[in-house]
C-alpha cells in the first residue's frame, strides 16, 4: 500500500512543484488541502496517471474548513481497495491529530463500504497510539507547526515531515524538514496586496556522511537559492524564476549567481485563476492546465511532460 502511494507521490512531484504548508504560492501544491476557497464539506480526488491500469483516489472530508478525515483507495479495472483511513481528532481550539488505519484482513472480501467503516472505527479508538499527523494553529487560525507523515496530493509517503511557519509584516518564514531528504528554510516576501514577490531558500540534503548511530546521512552545506515571480504592469502574474542560486556580497545581500533551475510561464483566467503553467527546465518542457469551479478551487489538472501524463481530477461537495 506504502509502495503504491510512492509511486504516485512521486509521479505528481515530477511537476517539480512543491508543498505548501505555510503559504499558497504559484506553483507550489496544496497537498494538505488547506486552501481550498468557499466552505467544502467533502472532495474527492482521482489521479490517472498514463500507462497505468489503476488510478489512486484520495476522499477528504472537512468541518470548518479543517481536515477531518482521509481515505485513500486504488481503484483496479475489476475492484477497488482501500489503502488506508486517518482521522482527525480536534483537541482544543488550536490543536488537531490524525491517526492512522489500515484494512483489517479478515474483511478484505467484504463489501467496500464496510472496510471502510472498521477501518474508521479503529483509527478512532486508536487513542494510546501516537497519531500519524500532528498540526497546530495560530490565533488567526494559520498552521504552525505540522509533524507526521509526508503527504503529496493526499496521499501517504513512507518519510517524516516536521513543518513550522512564522507569519511577519509582509513576510512568512517556513521550515520543513523530511528526514533523510532535506532540510529548507524559505522566507517569503509579500507586495501590500499579499501577492508574492520573492522566496529566499536555505537547503540543505542528507547527503553526507552516515552517523553510524542513527543511521542517518549528515546534511550536506547550504545551498541558497531565490524564486522570483514576476507581473505585468496591471499586477498580473505572469511568471516566476525558480531556484536561482544566490550569495552574499561584501554588504551581506543576497545577490543572483547563475542561472534558475526552472523557468515558468503562467496563463490566467479572468478571475486570475491560473489556468495554465509551463516549466522549462533541463531542456524540457512541462505544462500543467487547471479547470476550476464556480467556488474557484480546481476540479480538474493535466500535467504533461515528454514521457508521462497525469490527469487528476477532484469533486466537490459544499
Amino acid at each position: 500500500m506504502m509502495k503504491r502511494a510512492l509511486v504516485v507521490g512521486l509521479l505528481s512531484f515530477w511537476s517539480g512543484a512543491q508543498a505548501a504548508y505555510c503559504f499558497d504560492a504559484p506553483g507550489t501544491n496544496d497537498d494538505l488541502f488547506r486552501f481550498l476557497r468557499g466552505s467544502p464539506k467533502h472532495l474527492e480526488q482521482v489521479n490517472d496517471a498514463s500507462g497505468t491500469k489503476d488510478d489512486l483516489t484520495v476522499q477528504a472530508s472537512f468541518q470548518q474548513k479543517r481536515i477531518a478525515e482521509l481515505v485513500q483507495q486504488t481503484r483496479f479495472p475489476d475492484r477497488t481497495r482501500l489503502d488506508h483511513v486517518v482521522v482527525f481528532k480536534q483537541l482544543g481550539a488550536n490543536k488537531i491529530e490524525g491517526r492512522l488505519s489500515f484494512p483489517n484482513t479478515n474483511l478484505l472480501m467484504s463489501p467496500l463500504n464496510k472496510q471502510v467503516e472498521s477501518a474508521r472505527l479503529e483509527a478512532k479508538n486508536y487513542e494510546t497510539s501516537p497519531p500519524a499527523l500532528s498540526l497546530t494553529y495560530d490565533a488567526q487560525g494559520r498552521l504552525s507547526t505540522y509533524s507526521g507523515f509526508w503527504i503529496q496530493m493526499g496521499s501517504f509517503l513512507p518519510r517524516q515531515v516536521k513543518a513550522t511557519c512564522i507569519y511577519g509584516q509582509q513576510t512568512v518564514i517556513e521550515t520543513v524538514n523530511i528526514m533523510r531528504e532535506y532540510r529548507s528554510v524559505s522566507t517569503t516576501k509579500l507586495d501590500s496586496r499579499g501577492k508574492p514577490m520573492f522566496i529566499d531558500f536555505s537547503t540543505q540534503k542528507y547527503d553526507g556522511p552516515l552517523d553510524l548511530d542513527t543511521f542517518i546521512p549528515a546534511l550536506s552545506a547550504v545551498y541558497t537559492s531565490r524564486t522570483i515571480f514576476e507581473y505585468s504592469q496591471t499586477g498580473e502574474l505572469t511568471g516566476a524564476r525558480i531556484h536561482v542560486p544566490t550569495q552574499r556580497n561584501a554588504a551581506g545581500e543576497l545577490v543572483e549567481r547563475g542561472q534558475p533551475e526552472t523557468v515558468m510561464s503562467f496563463t490566467l483566467d479572468r478571475n486570475s485563476n491560473i489556468i495554465r503553467e509551463e516549466r522549462r527546465a533541463d531542456g524540457q518542457t512541462t505544462t500543467v492546465e487547471f479547470t476550476y469551479d464556480s467556488q474557484g478551487n480546481w476540479i480538474k489538472r493535466v500535467a504533461r511532460s515528454p514521457v508521462k501524463t497525469i490527469s487528476t481530477t477532484r469533486t466537490f461537495t459544499y
